[in-house]
Protein backbone atom coordinates (compact mmCIF):
# COMPACT_ATOMS: atom_id res chain seq x y z
CA UNK A 1 0.00 0.00 0.00
CA UNK A 2 2.68 2.30 1.14
CA UNK A 3 4.45 2.13 -2.74
CA UNK A 4 1.06 2.82 -4.47
CA UNK A 5 0.49 5.88 -2.39
CA UNK A 6 4.67 6.81 -3.26
CA UNK A 7 3.67 6.17 -6.72
CA UNK A 8 0.62 8.62 -7.01
CA UNK A 9 2.03 11.08 -4.49
CA UNK A 10 0.10 10.67 -1.67
CA UNK A 11 2.57 11.77 0.80
CA UNK A 12 0.67 11.92 4.15
CA UNK A 13 -0.85 8.18 2.90
CA UNK A 14 2.55 7.18 2.69
CA UNK A 15 3.71 8.88 5.83
CA UNK A 16 0.97 6.49 7.68
CA UNK A 17 2.98 3.27 6.56
CA UNK A 18 6.75 5.14 6.99
CA UNK A 19 7.23 3.79 10.66
CA UNK A 20 6.76 -0.21 9.81
CA UNK A 21 9.36 0.27 6.57
CA UNK A 22 11.91 1.50 8.65
CA UNK A 23 11.62 -1.07 11.35
CA UNK A 24 14.85 -3.05 11.63
CA UNK A 25 15.03 -6.18 9.89
CA UNK A 26 13.91 -9.30 11.73
CA UNK A 27 16.05 -12.71 11.60
CA UNK A 28 13.15 -13.99 9.81
CA UNK A 29 13.25 -11.51 7.05
CA UNK A 30 14.61 -11.60 3.56
CA UNK A 31 18.07 -9.65 3.89
CA UNK A 32 16.82 -7.28 1.10
CA UNK A 33 14.43 -5.78 3.99
CA UNK A 34 17.43 -3.68 4.73
CA UNK A 35 18.07 -2.28 1.74
CA UNK A 36 14.24 -1.39 1.33
CA UNK A 37 14.14 0.32 4.42
CA UNK A 38 17.07 2.54 3.55
CA UNK A 39 14.86 3.61 0.17
CA UNK A 40 12.41 4.60 2.66
CA UNK A 41 14.68 6.24 4.82
CA UNK A 42 15.61 7.95 1.81
CA UNK A 43 12.03 8.90 0.68
CA UNK A 44 11.59 10.30 3.67
CA UNK A 45 14.07 12.91 3.40
CA UNK A 46 12.96 13.90 -0.17
CA UNK A 47 9.53 14.45 1.28
CA UNK A 48 11.07 16.83 4.21
CA UNK A 49 13.69 18.39 1.43
CA UNK A 50 17.06 17.03 3.28
CA UNK A 51 18.70 16.53 0.05
CA UNK A 52 22.09 15.35 2.11
CA UNK A 53 20.35 12.25 3.70
CA UNK A 54 18.14 11.55 0.85
CA UNK A 55 21.52 11.59 -1.19
CA UNK A 56 23.17 9.28 1.74
CA UNK A 57 20.71 6.92 2.11
CA UNK A 58 19.51 6.51 -1.21
CA UNK A 59 23.27 6.39 -2.65
CA UNK A 60 24.01 3.32 -0.21
CA UNK A 61 21.51 1.56 -1.51
CA UNK A 62 22.05 1.99 -4.79
CA UNK A 63 25.68 0.46 -3.88
CA UNK A 64 24.06 -2.38 -3.04
CA UNK A 65 21.34 -2.98 -5.55
CA UNK A 66 23.34 -4.65 -7.97
CA UNK A 67 24.13 -7.27 -5.21
CA UNK A 68 20.98 -7.22 -3.97
CA UNK A 69 18.01 -6.70 -5.86
CA UNK A 70 14.94 -6.36 -4.36
CA UNK A 71 11.25 -7.60 -5.41
CA UNK A 72 9.17 -5.90 -7.92
CA UNK A 73 6.76 -4.22 -5.51
CA UNK A 74 9.85 -1.98 -4.65
CA UNK A 75 10.91 0.55 -6.05
CA UNK A 76 14.68 1.08 -7.78
CA UNK A 77 16.63 3.22 -5.18
CA UNK A 78 18.58 5.09 -8.25
CA UNK A 79 16.29 6.64 -9.54
CA UNK A 80 15.43 8.35 -6.01
CA UNK A 81 19.12 9.11 -5.42
CA UNK A 82 18.33 10.90 -9.18
CA UNK A 83 15.83 13.09 -8.02
CA UNK A 84 17.54 14.00 -4.50
CA UNK A 85 20.68 14.89 -6.78
CA UNK A 86 18.62 17.10 -9.44
CA UNK A 87 16.72 18.58 -6.57
CA UNK A 88 20.35 19.43 -4.77
CA UNK A 89 21.81 21.39 -7.97
CA UNK A 90 23.80 18.43 -9.44
CA UNK A 91 22.21 17.91 -12.16
CA UNK A 92 25.38 15.82 -13.97
CA UNK A 93 25.55 13.34 -10.94
CA UNK A 94 21.44 13.07 -11.55
CA UNK A 95 22.39 11.68 -14.94
CA UNK A 96 24.82 9.30 -14.12
CA UNK A 97 22.48 8.05 -11.65
CA UNK A 98 19.78 7.84 -13.69
CA UNK A 99 21.33 6.92 -16.94
CA UNK A 100 21.85 2.94 -15.94
CA UNK A 101 18.48 3.30 -15.09
CA UNK A 102 17.79 4.42 -18.68
CA UNK A 103 19.83 1.84 -20.23
CA UNK A 104 18.54 -1.01 -18.51
CA UNK A 105 14.54 0.16 -19.40
CA UNK A 106 16.05 0.57 -23.13
CA UNK A 107 18.17 -3.08 -23.12
CA UNK A 108 15.59 -5.15 -21.57
CA UNK A 109 12.03 -3.11 -22.33
CA UNK A 110 12.03 -3.28 -18.46
CA UNK A 111 9.60 0.06 -17.63
CA UNK A 112 8.28 -1.44 -14.93
CA UNK A 113 11.27 0.36 -13.44
CA UNK A 114 9.79 3.40 -13.83
CA UNK A 115 6.40 2.90 -12.83
CA UNK A 116 6.98 2.32 -9.57
CA UNK A 117 8.72 5.29 -8.52
CA UNK A 118 6.55 8.61 -7.77
CA UNK A 119 5.59 9.37 -11.06
CA UNK A 120 5.91 12.92 -10.65
CA UNK A 121 9.86 12.41 -10.36
CA UNK A 122 9.95 10.29 -12.95
CA UNK A 123 8.13 12.81 -15.63
CA UNK A 124 10.43 15.59 -14.07
CA UNK A 125 14.08 13.59 -14.49
CA UNK A 126 12.69 11.99 -17.81
CA UNK A 127 12.13 16.05 -19.35
CA UNK A 128 15.01 17.51 -17.32
CA UNK A 129 17.98 15.37 -16.67
CA UNK A 130 17.94 13.47 -19.61
CA UNK A 131 19.78 15.02 -22.72
CA UNK A 132 17.22 15.71 -25.00
CA UNK A 133 19.66 13.44 -27.65
CA UNK A 134 19.20 10.62 -25.80
CA UNK A 135 15.70 11.22 -25.57
CA UNK A 136 14.93 10.71 -28.92
CA UNK A 137 16.80 7.87 -29.30
CA UNK A 138 14.38 4.85 -30.86
CA UNK A 139 14.75 2.78 -27.67
CA UNK A 140 13.74 5.82 -25.12
CA UNK A 141 10.98 6.66 -27.75
CA UNK A 142 9.61 3.12 -27.95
Amino acid sequence: AARFHWITGEIDAWREYLPSLLEPRRPEEWPFIELAALVARGQAAIVDDDWPVAIESLGHAASRYHRQRMPAIYCDPRVGLAWALARSGRREAAWQAFEPVLAEVARHRAFGILLLDSRRHVEALLAEVVPETVRRTAPLQA
